[in-house]
């Protein structure tokens, strides 16, 4: 069975509790991958080094379909 794919595109505001956190120390859910954080007018397609600062956007693809904020992909 395929299971269908979900984009989000989900923008990080001061409040999450991760910023500035690196990728690989994030404990995430099954099935979900951080695509890209937009950054100013950058497009970071990121690496377990790289981190989300507030007002980025970030892409996340996912299997799943509980995201309505950056908070929901963690574990």
């Amino acid at each position: 069975m395929i299971k269908k794919r979900k984009l989000s595109n989900l923008i990080a505001n001061k409040n999450v509790s991760f910023l500035g956190i690196p990728l690989k120390k994030l404990k995430t859910k099954d099935n979900l991958l951080v695509a890209g954080i937009m950054r100013g007018n950058k497009l970071i397609v990121p690496s377990g080094d790289d981190f989300i600062k507030a007002g980025d956007s970030v892409i996340i693809v996912t299997t799943n379909s509980f995201l309505t904020s950056l908070e929901d992909i963690l574990a």
